[in-house]
């Protein structure tokens, strides 16, 4: 279950990650902003993969 929910978050994190990152090819003038988001986006998905590897055992 945990598993699931995982690679499902992981996935949309890696979406979200790619939609922003052409908006910031694009915006040049946002990209510090995007590249912020971009960041904490990140954090936060290591933060996941650590408490998922948590619950597992």
């Amino acid at each position: 279950m945990a598993v699931e929910v995982f690679s499902t978050v992981h996935h949309l994190y890696g979406t979200v990650y790619q939609t922003i990152y052409e908006l910031a090819r694009n915006f040049l003038f946002l990209r510090v902003y995007l590249r912020l988001i971009c960041s904490i986006l990140l954090i936060l998905n290591e933060l996941l993969c650590f408490l998922v590897k948590r619950l597992e055992q």
